[in-house]
């Protein structure tokens, strides 16, 4: 990801991208408690927000004011935030290299939905970590925010790159992808929240496969290669899939949904419970998202229901209109 220089930046705006698991193969448990993944992620045009504006030396504090369809969700606005953790954490190992931060005040608007299986909080992280390197004047490069940021979470690394991937490890190794297609989509929350700490639990108990991740994942690289949807459809895959289901079987009654409204294909968003489903073109997957809509009305099911884009079409729209993938520089210079 391309950064534009901060200049004189008193204040920046960052759109930090959900992302999208259109593969997650999860191997057995290590020692260590981590999980070896292998999955094609993609970043989402649903964003958060996050300003940053300059504050005396040892300040930091964290504004979060939630999007009007995301009212009543609980999230953390102080110490535990992930916004707030990378800002602590940056500075910290800025202190370590000989570097002088300034203070921070993070507003943080939130339209990704919390604990819904799509990277909300580790994009929020990402997203301070490439900022603040920025605002602070120093010259951290992508990989090293990214070594940075997995302190804090296994999606974070491809969060701070914001582009199509093969991700392995624990999440820490990001291969990045060419060739991918904008792919037009429909996200379907419950409204009923899930961390990845429980769901992972779950696919624990269920005894999950114990094969090396990769054979899925290799699949769908060349799905997306051939541009065909229907190829990539066929090849959407989650190992983690049934154990969301098993401790929310409302997931079921969304998957029956978008697929009677016509998703091409659907799967469980990451650990869940958001299920998105793969549309032809824009106006199919707002077509699925209007009757979702609907059927959700119908039966006062209260569900979050967006359609919009994912893949590389993402990335390279904000670069030709002068934001990076994250970054755009407000009161300064950028480049």
């Amino acid at each position: 990801m391309q950064c534009p220089s901060n200049g004189a930046a008193e204040r920046m705006v960052i759109q930090a991208s959900a992302k999208l698991n259109l593969t997650l193969e999860v191997g057995p448990r290590q020692e260590d408690g981590y999980h070896p993944i292998a999955s094609v992620m993609v970043p989402l045009s649903l964003v958060d927000e996050i300003e940053l504006v300059k504050a005396p030396v040892g300040s930091l504090s964290l504004e979060v004011e939630m999007a009007e369809v995301l009212a009543g969700e609980a999230i953390d606005g102080g110490e535990q935030n992930l916004a707030w953790r990378a800002a602590e954490l940056l500075r910290s190992e800025g202190e370590k290299r000989g570097l002088e931060p300034a203070g921070v005040h993070i507003r943080l608007k939130k339209r990704i939905p919390v604990a819904a299986g799509l990277g909300g909080g580790s994009a929020d992280a990402a997203a301070v970590l490439v900022g603040l390197s920025r605002l602070w004047g120093w010259k951290l490069d992508l990989d090293e925010l990214a070594q940075i940021g997995v302190r804090l979470g296994a999606d974070i690394p491809f969060c701070v790159y914001s582009r199509p991937a093969l991700v392995e490890g624990i999440g820490d190794r990001c291969t990045p992808l060419s060739g991918v297609p904008q792919l037009p989509l429909v996200l379907v929350n419950v409204r009923h929240p899930l961390t990845a700490a429980e769901v992972y639990r779950s696919f624990d108990e269920l005894g999950g496969p114990e094969r090396r991740p990769g054979r899925r994942t290799v699949e769908m690289i060349q799905a997306l290669h051939s541009g065909d949807f229907q190829r990539i459809a066929a090849a959407l895959y989650n190992d983690l899939e049934p154990a969301a289901q098993r401790l929310l079987p409302d997931i079921a009654v969304v998957q029956e949904a978008l697929r009677k409204a016509g998703a091409l294909g659907c799967l469980v968003a990451g650990s869940g419970p958001t299920v998105f489903g793969l549309a032809a073109d824009e106006a199919h997957a707002e077509a699925i998202a209007e009757a979702c809509r609907e059927y959700a009305a119908s039966h006062n099911a209260g569900w979050w229901v967006w359609s919009g884009f994912g893949g590389t079409q993402v990335a390279e729209k904000r670069m030709v209109t002068g934001q990076s993938p994250k970054l755009q520089t407000v009161g300064g210079t950028g480049v």
